[in-house]
């Protein structure tokens, strides 16, 4: 199994259960989530307010620039089908 998806299970269980996450550091994967979806044009009021609640606006202008670059990069290599050889 690699890193990658040991990181993502564990970020998966940690979400919703008692776990090493401070709450600060799980309304970061909520608003991910959100942000990136497709379907439905906004973030959802509850994932906005947990944010908001936890983080202030300087802060949370940091995972979001990092969200909305990752996700523009992404949506990029895989609409255009380009591939990265190292």
């Amino acid at each position: 199994m690699s890193s990658t998806t040991r990181t993502s299970e564990r970020v998966d269980v940690e979400r919703d259960g008692p776990a090493p996450f401070r709450d600060r550091e799980r309304a970061v994967p909520a608003l991910t989530d959100a942000v990136t979806r497709l379907l439905g044009a906004e973030v959802p009021d509850p994932v906005t307010e947990e944010a908001a609640r936890r983080f202030s606006r300087e802060e949370v202008a940091a995972p979001l620039h990092a969200i909305v670059t990752i996700n523009g990069w992404n949506r990029l290599t895989v609409s255009t089908h380009m591939v990265f050889e190292s």
